[in-house]
């Protein structure tokens, strides 16, 4: 299972894979097993919010 995940304004949040910090636009996360964990408790101490992804839509230039 996966869920979008958007760091508290202001807040670094970091990947525990990769040490990266999460963006603040939010990202894909499992929350399956161990890393799971990890953003559960991220989501429940308020360092992250579970938000509704956000759909880009890309438009294609018009040809002549």
């Amino acid at each position: 299972m996966e869920k979008f995940l958007k760091p508290k304004e202001g807040l670094i949040v970091r990947d525990p894979k990769t040490m990266t910090p999460l963006p603040a636009e939010g990202m894909l996360k499992t929350f399956v097993g161990w890393e799971g964990r990890y953003w559960r408790r991220r989501v429940n101490c308020g360092d992250c919010a579970i938000v509704e992804a956000v759909k880009r839509v890309v438009k294609k230039s018009e040809e002549k």
